[in-house]
């Protein structure tokens, strides 16, 4: 799962906080759809010039540091749950667990490939999330290759991501994602030495830019 890791977005980058500052090129036309966020580092600094106080701040954009941070957490987080003993059937929902926590999504999914499809395999959540309805409508659907994100990261051979699935033409799972105010998504293959053993994917209760 290394490489899978290293192309799995996080929410880090596109979430307000009370240290992060975002700027948008045009404020007259969708200015909140323009924004990206980022997390910046302040540094002050003053001099004393006679009578006067100069003060001079340093801006440093730390987003790159901490999604690496992140990702190198998960890739332990990873790491750790295959070192620990328990049942193989658990072994999925762990990962999931793992990849979400360190991540900072609310709900994964692994995708099997079953023949020429992809079947809902396993999925994780955090607690405060209750997906019973996602998960059933999930349950009920093969996605073949090039359909749905899952089926379109197994063409691709890559991870992709999804701003918004409640706004993405052809989300068939979007009625049930807004019912639990799901957002942001992304999917990435899942190989082995045979090939594509299937796709991971995550979401997240906010809207990726």
């Amino acid at each position: 799962l290394r490489s899978a890791i290293s192309t799995i977005p996080s929410p880090l980058s596109s979430t307000l906080s009370t240290h992060s500052a975002s700027s948008g090129s045009d404020r007259h036309a969708h200015e909140m759809s323009a924004v990206r966020a980022c997390l910046v580092e302040i540094s002050l600094s003053c001099i004393e010039r006679g009578d006067d106080l100069l003060a001079l701040s340093f801006i440093t954009d730390i987003t790159p540091r901490k999604e690496a941070e992140k990702r190198l957490q998960a890739e332990f987080s990873v790491t750790r749950v295959f070192a620990e003993s328990g049942p193989i059937e658990a072994l999925v929902p762990r990962l999931l667990q793992a990849l979400c926590e360190s991540l900072g999504w609310e709900l994964g999914e692994f995708w099997r490939v079953e023949d020429d499809t992809l079947r809902w395999d396993a999925s994780w959540h955090v607690p405060a999330l209750d997906p019973g309805t996602f998960d059933a409508v999930s349950r009920d659907i093969a996605f073949p290759a090039g359909v749905g994100l899952p089926g379109r990261v197994w063409t691709a051979g890559r991870a992709l991501r999804v701003e918004d699935v409640q706004r993405e033409a052809g989300f068939v799972r979007a009625i049930a994602a807004a019912q639990i105010e799901l957002r942001a998504a992304c999917a990435f293959p899942i190989r082995s030495e045979q090939g594509l053993t299937g796709v991971g994917a995550e979401a997240g209760q906010h809207v990726e830019h």
